[in-house]
């Protein structure tokens, strides 16, 4: 698509305080660049993107994105306003339909996705992967004890956080999508919580990742494809989908070394080969 836009006119003369109070609110009163982009999806996602309306519509983003700089506003007519919107797009209180296009389907499949809280494991639920059992790991059985002793300080003071922010489900916790700050604290409140908490979580699992490699000789630090390392990794692994707790177990603990566990994964499909 091809047109000209309005051009900026440059002043004479440097602006009063009168005038700029005067623009920004001239500018307030008729920045239309949200609705004109909702309009245009609205209308390409069932018309197609080369339909009338959507080019006129992109033309006026094109105008309503440079307003600020031109001082010409897009003015959204009546015509360019959808009568319906697509599902996807969750306009409460206007008519809507159950968008086919790539976004909709989209839409859908991640809405029949639970929630990361609706997931959390229980004993029964855990399942150790026996394929990561290489032989090249044998006697990965010596550092069972330490990984069992690191496991509960690990938990301990992963409960410490959850309980202190009140988060009950350990996959938000680790993911950042933190629902229960969300819905429990003011909005500015979450959010500041939110950094103090994402930063505590990073700074223990730092913690742990760094005690993984106590034992190991400098220079094999962040050697993940070590046996010693694999062995180590799946000691870590193993004590972790172990756990007889009778509430949810908290499984981070075994995916500090993840790089690990995906080069033992990595060789035991080479080995089924």
């Amino acid at each position: 698509m091809d047109f000209d836009p309005p051009k900026s006119t440059p002043g004479d003369k440097e602006p009063t305080s009168k005038e700029e109070q005067a623009f920004f609110i001239h500018f307030m009163k008729n920045d239309n660049l949200g609705r004109i982009a909702h309009a245009h999806l609205a209308h390409v996602d069932r018309n197609g993107a080369l339909c009338s309306e959507g080019q006129e519509l992109a033309k006026l983003h094109s105008i309503a994105v440079d307003y600020p700089k031109t001082g010409e506003p897009a003015e959204l007519t009546r015509s360019l306003i959808p009568s319906k919107y697509p599902h996807y797009m969750q306009k409460h209180g206007k008519d809507k339909y159950h968008s086919e296009s790539i976004l909709g389907i989209l839409h859908d499949k991640i809405e029949r996705i639970d929630l990361v809280r609706d997931k959390d494991p229980t004993p029964e639920t855990l399942s150790l992967d026996s394929s990561l059992l290489i032989p090249e790991i044998e006697g990965y059985e010596v550092y069972l004890d330490e990984a069992r002793n690191l496991l509960q300080e690990y938990n301990y003071k992963l409960w410490i956080i959850m309980d202190k922010y009140e988060i009950s489900s350990e996959a938000q916790v680790l993911s950042g999508y933190i629902q229960d700050l969300q819905n429990n604290h003011k909005k500015d409140k979450g959010n500041a919580d939110q950094e103090k908490l994402t930063h505590l979580v990073k700074k223990l699992t730092q913690s742990f990742t760094n005690v993984f490699w106590v034992g190991f000789p400098p220079e094999m630090r962040d050697k993940y494809k070590d046996v010693g390392a694999l062995k180590k990794a799946f000691a870590w692994y193993k004590v972790t989908y172990s756990q007889e707790e009778e509430y949810s177990p908290l499984l981070s603990f075994a995916w500090l070394p993840y790089k690990a566990l995906c080069e033992l994964k990595r060789r035991s499909k080479q080995t089924v080969k």
